[in-house]
């Protein structure tokens, strides 16, 4: 079946393995207690600061994930109930993890120039010393001994970069390796492996680039459609959220699947799609947006567990095509309108704008 609901938290608390470790994680070691003190003890809570979120995290090598970013807020001290939502600070959250990386990464390639600048000037000064004692090779018998000594001071000196020099190549190692899952976590949707909103419209400014320099193909254009999951809120009262992420799961790979060539799918946000043609028709992208539609149309959703009825699951869409003149905001705003011409006309169905 497409579509299942995992077992219920209860609670809140049963069911979370992460909310679980980080109590556990914050607990005392269990001790002789008095009844009195059973009675009176209560949970001390505090809203943990995000860069207290963000040091958390980049001091256990954890990306910014939604499911470590509720663990460390409880872990701070942060209430069970009241862990804030992951989106817009996920998103946050992501930026910050990638600027650090990014800055442990200029700091590292700073002092290894600095180290390589050393190394030259004492590699320089060795070969004057040399020069000059050269010279007065007839006339010091201590020059034997001094050029041991120098060749000495060298070889050590050149120890010590070469260890330096690996160590912080591995630093560097370890930084690229952290650099593209910081770029990975900071352009994806962690729910649906989709772009995300940032990169969606990264995405589109660069197709729009493209277009008003000229380089798109005769009868090509760039089209950006909205598509928004109908009655969506009503699958997650009656559902749950379990089972309204695994809809949005479907709905993306359907998305990812259908797009086709110069199409690329991204989630905006919700129960909300951004799909960015770029090099094709607008009417083969319409024609490609309605294939998926008619897809999930036809297919009618059960929860895999309990065999309960999900139903059919629609989308509506607003779909346009740039013109000159368009800038990205002015190109999604009228997609949006689109969007809500298609809802207002009964759903399930594409409007172009």
């Amino acid at each position: 079946m497409e579509a299942g609901r995992e077992p219920a938290r209860g609670d809140g608390t049963r069911g979370s393995p992460t909310r679980l470790l980080s109590r556990l994680f914050r607990s005392k070691p269990p001790g002789p207690k008095r009844a009195e003190d059973a009675r009176t003890e209560a949970p001390v809570w505090r809203m943990p600061h995000m860069a207290e979120v963000a040091d958390y995290l980049r001091a256990r090598n954890l990306p910014p994930l939604p499911v470590h970013y509720e663990a460390a807020w409880i872990a701070l001290g942060g209430p069970i109930d009241a862990v804030p939502p992951a989106g817009p600070s996920a998103v946050d959250l992501c930026a910050e993890a990638l600027d650090r990386v990014i800055g442990d990464a200029r700091g590292t390639l700073n002092t290894m120039s600095t180290l390589l600048s050393k190394s030259r000037a004492e590699t320089a000064a060795y070969g004057t010393a040399l020069e000059h004692e050269a010279g007065a090779l007839d006339r010091s018998p201590d020059v034997l001994e001094i050029l041991i000594s120098l060749t000495r001071r060298m070889i050590d000196h050149n120890r010590l970069a070469d260890q330096k020099m690996r160590a912080m190549g591995g630093e560097m190692d370890a930084l690229q390796g952290h650099l593209a899952e910081a770029r990975t976590v900071a352009t994806r949707d962690p729910l649906t492996g989709l772009d995300n909103r940032r990169a969606s419209e990264t995405r589109l400014e660069a197709a729009i680039a493209r277009s008003v320099a000229g380089k798109l193909a005769a009868g090509t254009t760039v089209a950006l459609a909205y598509c928004d999951i109908d009655h969506f809120k009503a699958i997650n009262d009656r559902l749950g959220h379990e089972v309204g992420d695994r809809v949005l799961k479907l709905v993306a790979r359907t998305l990812m699947d259908g797009v086709g060539p110069g199409g690329h799918a991204g989630r905006y946000g919700g129960e909300e799609f951004l799909l960015v043609f770029d090099g094709i028709s607008i009417d083969e992208a319409e024609d490609r947006i309605d294939a998926v539609r008619r897809d999930l149309a036809s297919r009618t959703l059960r929860v895999r567990d309990t065999g309960e009825a999900i139903g059919t699951v629609t989308f509506s869409a607003g779909l346009v095509a740039w013109k000159p003149g368009d800038g990205r905001d002015t190109l999604m705003h009228r997609a949006d309108e689109a969007l809500y011409r298609a809802k207002g006309l009964g759903r399930n169905r594409i409007e172009r704008g």
